[in-house]
């Protein structure tokens, strides 16, 4: 029955290690479509470019907290197999004991990792809508900013148009003043 017990407690740090590691894949692949997100939403003006730099900066170090997470927790498991393993080993009453203990020590360093990885999903997650944020916001800005443009632009091409305008009609108005003394001087 000790054996059996042994191999069950082995077969569940096992399949706590495939979680972790389907959690870290299923991460990754998360933050890489996060980012191909991101990537096409940038346009080419410095204060999108600043919100990409920061951006990466923020996804790098999530991504950093992640992977250290899932190493430190990979060792922790390892270490308690390990433990187990040398427990079992001994043999009868003491059998008993090394399997709770042991057991004991997965569960934790599980529980651990759970924790350490919702902790790097939630600040992935903020960096994530901060950014969107960010480039929204500076979306927004450009976009008043170049349909101001283009009004101040507009205003000065008809002012200066019609400046011009004026300017034509005084001149033509003077020529004819002109041309009127011209021919009035020649009847005389």
């Amino acid at each position: 029955m000790a054996a059996t017990a042994g191999a069950a407690f082995l077969a569940t740090g096992f399949a706590a290690t495939t979680f972790l590691a389907t959690g870290f894949l299923a991460a990754t692949t998360f933050f890489a479509a996060g980012a191909a997100f991101l990537a096409t939403g940038f346009a080419a003006t410095a204060f999108l470019a600043t919100g990409f730099l920061a951006a990466t900066t923020f996804f790098a170090a999530g991504a950093a907290f992640l992977a250290a997470g899932f190493f430190a927790a990979t060792a922790f498991l390892a270490t308690g197999f390990l433990a187990a393993t040398t427990f079992f080993a001994a043999g009868t009453a003491f059998l008993a004991a090394g399997f709770f203990a042991a057991t004991a020590f997965l569960a934790t360093g599980f529980l651990a990792a759970t924790t350490f990885f919702a902790a790097g999903a939630a600040f992935l997650a903020a960096g994530f809508f901060a950014a969107t944020a960010f480039l929204a916001t500076g979306f927004l800005a450009a976009t008043a900013f170049f349909a101001a443009g283009a009004a101040f632009l507009a205003a000065g091409l008809a002012t200066t148009f019609l400046a011009a305008g004026f300017a034509a009609a005084a001149f033509f108005a003077a020529g004819l003043v002109f041309f009127s003394a011209a021919i009035s001087t020649s009847l005389r």
